[in-house]
């Protein structure tokens, strides 16, 4: 059921997906630097990063908890 979820965003034309460009090591890096991240933390850290690459300012998600200290981007609980 899930997996079917994932499928239909997937395939889903009207949401724009965005992947980590070249220079995510970088991104990655310059974040780790100002944020005190370790652990499962540093997947929040990356998509930070890659979103922070591909310009995108704003993230809506329920899990605001895990994204208020970066101060790079918005945070919107839908």
């Amino acid at each position: 059921e899930a997996m079917e979820e994932v499928r239909k965003y997937l395939q889903a034309r009207n949401i724009l997906k965005i992947y980590p460009g070249e220079d995510i090591v970088e991104k990655i890096a310059e974040l780790s630097r100002r944020h005190s991240v370790s652990g499962p933390r540093i997947f929040d850290l990356k998509l930070v990063a890659t979103m922070l690459s591909n310009g995108v300012r704003r993230l809506y998600t329920y899990n605001e908890e895990h994204f208020k200290d970066f101060e790079e981007i918005e945070v919107v609980v839908p």
